[in-house]
Formats: C-alpha cells, sequence, structure tokens
C-alpha cells in the first residue's frame, strides 16, 4: 500500500527538478542576452569619444601634436582609472562603480558637447582636463566586462564573449558613432561634431537604468563581498600592489604583461597619427574622417566574428602569433605609405588607400591580440583578484603607451612619423613575437583555475587543491607526497585533484 504513494512522490520531485532545469536553462540564456544587450550600449557611449575626440583636438590645435596631446589625454586618463577602479570594483562592487562613472560621463561629454558647438568658448587647458575626465571614466568601463563575463557566463561561452566585448561591440559602437557624424556633418555642417558628443553623453545618463537591472555575477555584486583588512590609504595602496604581486609572482602573467606593453605600443601610432594625418596630409573632412574609422570598425567586426571560429581551429600560439603578424604588417606599410608620402608633391588616393589598409591589419591584430590576452588572463587569474589584475596590467601598459604620445606632443615633426611607425614594428616583431610565443609555451604547463590550480601566491590557493609531488621516502625511493592547502579551521582537507 505504500508503494504507490513513494512512485507518485517520486514523479512529483522528478518534474519539479525537470522544472528547476528548465528554468535555470531559461535564465542562463536571459543573463546571457542582458549581458550582451548592456556591453554593446556600454560600447556606443564609451568608445563614442575615440571618433570625436582627434577631431575636437584638431580644432584647438590644427597639427600633427594635436595626435600626441589627444593620446596624452587618452592614456593618462586611462592609465588613472585602471590604477583606481581595479582595486575599486573588488573592493564597492562593479555596479556602484559603472553607476558613479556613466554618471559623470554624461556630465562631461555634455560640456564637451557644447563646447564644440560654439556655446561654450574653447578654453584648450579645460578642454583637454575634461576630456581626460572623460578618458578616466569611459576606461572603468573596460574592467567590468571581464568581471562579467567570467562570473556569468559558462566556460564554454566566455572565448566568443571576450572576442564581442573585446572587439565586436566596440567596432559596431564605432560605426553607429562614424555613421551618425558622417549624416550630421552632411546636414548640419561643423555642429554635426557637437551633436554626436552630445549623444553619447546621454546614452551615457539612460545607461545606468540598465547598469541597476544587470545581474550582478559573484564578485561585485551590489554590496562588498569583504570588508577590507586595511581601511583608508594603506588599504587602497594594498589594493594596488596586490595586482602588481601577484603578476610579479606569476610566470604567465609576467610575460603576458611584456606582450599586453608591445601591444600598447604597437597600437599607439593609431591612437596617435590616424586621425591628424588624415586631416592634414590627405585633406579630409570630419565626414571623410568618420568614413574611414567605419571601415576600419567593420574590419574589426568580421575580425571579432571571426576569431572564436579560428581559435577553435589554432593553438594559443598561433593565434599569438597570426596577431603578431598581422600588426607589424600593418605598421610597416603605413611606414613606408608615410616615407612616400614625404617625398611626393601631392596627396593621392592610392596612398590614402593604402594607409587605411594598413590600418585595417593593424585593427585584425589588435582584435586577436585584446582576445587572445583576455582568454589568457581569465584562466590565470582568480576571480578574488581579477579587477586589480586585470588594472596592474592595464596601467603598465598604457604607462608605455603615455610615454609615445607625450613624445610625440613635444618633439612633434621634428622625427619623421614613419620613424615612429618603424619603431613600433620592431618592439612588436622582436619583443611581442617571443613572448607570445613563450605565454603560449607557459600556459600549457599549467592548470586553468579551480581546486587543482596552485597559484603562485599562498593566499589565493582553493582548499580543497591537492599538489603531488615526488620526495624521497625512507628507502630512498620517489613517493607521491600530498601538499594541501589547509583550511580555516586549521584541518588539513581530505584529498582531491591532483596536479602534476
Amino acid at each position: 500500500m505504500r508503494t504507490a504513494p513513494m512512485t507518485e512522490a517520486a514523479g512529483r520531485r522528478g518534474l519539479a527538478i525537470v522544472a528547476r532545469s528548465g528554468e535555470l536553462v531559461g535564465g542562463y540564456s536571459q543573463r546571457r542576452t542582458s549581458l550582451s544587450v548592456f556591453l554593446l550600449i556600454m560600447c556606443v557611449f564609451r568608445d563614442a569619444i575615440f571618433i570625436t575626440g582627434p577631431i575636437l583636438v584638431f580644432r584647438m590645435d590644427n597639427s600633427l601634436k594635436s595626435g600626441g596631446i589627444y593620446g596624452s589625454a587618452l592614456l593618462f586618463g586611462g592609465m588613472l582609472s585602471f590604477l583606481v577602479t581595479g582595486i575599486v570594483l573588488d573592493r564597492i562592487g562593479w555596479r556602484r562603480v559603472a553607476c558613479a562613472a556613466a554618471g559623470v560621463l554624461a556630465i562631461a561629454n555634455g560640456i564637451l558637447a557644447a563646447t564644440a558647438l560654439g556655446l561654450v568658448p574653447y578654453q584648450r587647458e579645460v578642454d583637454i582636463a575634461i576630456l581626460v575626465v572623460v578618458f578616466f571614466c569611459g576606461s572603468a568601463f573596460y574592467l567590468v566586462p571581464d568581471i562579467l563575463i567570467s562570473h556569468l557566463l559558462r566556460e564554454e561561452d566566455r572565448p566568443s564573449a571576450y572576442a564581442r566585448s573585446g572587439s565586436l561591440y566596440p567596432a559596431v559602437a564605432l560605426m553607429m558613432t562614424s555613421t551618425l557624424l558622417f549624416g550630421l556633418e552632411r546636414q548640419l555642417g561643423s555642429r554635426a561634431l557637437g551633436l554626436t558628443i552630445g549623444m553619447a553623453g546621454l546614452l551615457a545618463a539612460l545607461g545606468i537604468a540598465l547598469i541597476v537591472k544587470l545581474p550582478g555575477g559573484g564578485i561585485g555584486q551590489d554590496r562588498p563581498g569583504h570588508t577590507p583588512s586595511h581601511p583608508g590609504i594603506a588599504g587602497v595602496l594594498a589594493g594596488w600592489l596586490s595586482g602588481f604581486r601577484f603578476i610579479a609572482a606569476d610566470p604567465v602573467m609576467r610575460l603576458l604583461l611584456i606582450f599586453n606593453i608591445c601591444l600598447a605600443l604597437a597600437l599607439a601610432p593609431h591612437n596617435v597619427f590616424i586621425t591628424a594625418i588624415l586631416k592634414s596630409a590627405f585633406a579630409l573632412d570630419d565626414g571623410g574622417v568618420a568614413v574611414a574609422q567605419f571601415t576600419l570598425a567593420s574590419v574589426e567586426v568580421v575580425a571579432a566574428m571571426a576569431f572564436p571560429v579560428v581559435a577553435r581551429a589554432y593553438s594559443m600560439r598561433s593565434l599569438a602569433l597570426v596577431a603578431v603578424a598581422a600588426l607589424v604588417i600593418g605598421n610597416g606599410a603605413a611606414a613606408a605609405v608615410l616615407f612616400r608620402q614625404g617625398s611626393a608633391v601631392e596627396a593621392g588616393l592610392w596612398p590614402l588607400g593604402l594607409y587605411i589598409g594598413a590600418h585595417v591589419a593593424v585593427f585584425v591584430g589588435l582584435t586577436f591580440a585584446g582576445a587572445w590576452i583576455r582568454m589568457v588572463r581569465g584562466q590565470s587569474t582568480p576571480a578574488s583578484v581579477l579587477g586589480r589584475t586585470v588594472g596592474a596590467m592595464s596601467t603598465a601598459s598604457q604607462l608605455f603607451g603615455l610615454i609615445f604620445s607625450l613624445v610625440v606632443s613635444f618633439v612633434g615633426a621634428a622625427i619623421d612619423t614613419h620613424v615612429y611607425y618603424l619603431f613600433c614594428v620592431a618592439i612588436t616583431a622582436l619583443v611581442g613575437a617571443p613572448m607570445a610565443v613563450a605565454v603560449a609555451k607557459q600556459l600549457a604547463l599549467q592548470p586553468m583555475k579551480g581546486p587543482d590550480r596552485v597559484y603562485p601566491v599562498p593566499a589565493l590557493q582553493h582548499p580543497a587543491a591537492v599538489v603531488r609531488r615526488p620526495s624521497r621516502n625512507i628507502a630512498g625511493a620517489d613517493r607521491p607526497q600530498d601538499h594541501r592547502a589547509s583550511r580555516r579551521d586549521g584541518r588539513r582537507p581530505a584529498p582531491g585533484i591532483d596536479t602534476v
């Protein structure tokens, strides 16, 4: 008489399990969609300044030095942001940081829009300072995707998410901004720049509502995950140094840092020169610059869509070498065009096409290298220090890019432009390529994050990790020895996954 009730109860439990499984699947799909929408909108109001900023600065200083001024503001603001937000994200949560950054970004863009529209007179020092604020707040959003992707998406979905958030969505954002600027410039002339900047600020203000509704995802929830052990300035300094300390202790991260610096230098000529050269050497107007940027962004979209396919077919070493080769070819071709252009009487269409084509190759290399770096960093960095590690690595690479921009700002045309490109080619080929190969080799020798990963910093060790290393027993023969991390209660955990 008890068989039927037990069978009925088991059936109800089975239906409940099936219902919960369906809910989990649906919840994951909805979470992934919400994340994609947020990342796309974020890229639009974050990256619009990459189109409008160089044009705005060129209006202040009609020379190649404007590229150095713009690049210095970009990298100085970004470097400060990575220093501050890298630790703040881990301490108070990504949502608070994102809302504050979006609010300030909206106000700063509004001031720059009023300046570009002629409502406020140009004041070079003030406008550059506001531009630094824009880059400071915008750079905070570069750290958010890595944290959210690591916590909200499954391991198999992360490579494509890294490519989309690092290249596809930014490229689409640049295409949207370029299209808007081109269309408005044809209708409204010089006022198009101010309206485009204003639209980015408005979108940043509207993005706050989406930030509030987005799922949290582990580290970076609405409330801080832990109370800092060292409050005040000491705690902030300790947070900054923890990211650098982890990089210094991990062999993969040390090599990846050097490769990241090479990537920053390979991209520096694009950040500094492209708008100034298009407007001075090739005499393009704002609409022409927008078309060129639209072309580059379109190529980045294709590269971002191709990266997950290529990543599944080739090894990490091959992916890195493809990225390095594209960067070397692109900067080398740009140097050749500018060397030829310096001896030419007037600009032609084919040098313009070759120069843009060279930057197309740079964008392909940037897309592949950026996604590759994030894959390596995601595999090698524990979630508890991901924000600080990304901030520390980005700060170091931005510092070298800032030095490049400052040299251009002070030296200007005293050094031929193609020499800067050749310098970056040499750094990428002679330093970047060996570092990429070394990173791939070291990565193959160590396991990924998890209970079987032995981190160089003992505090990051998973409590269930077991490391079996050969040691001598009394008889002199090798035998495995357990090195397990102690739990908080001081006892050894039970044997778990082995790490060779």
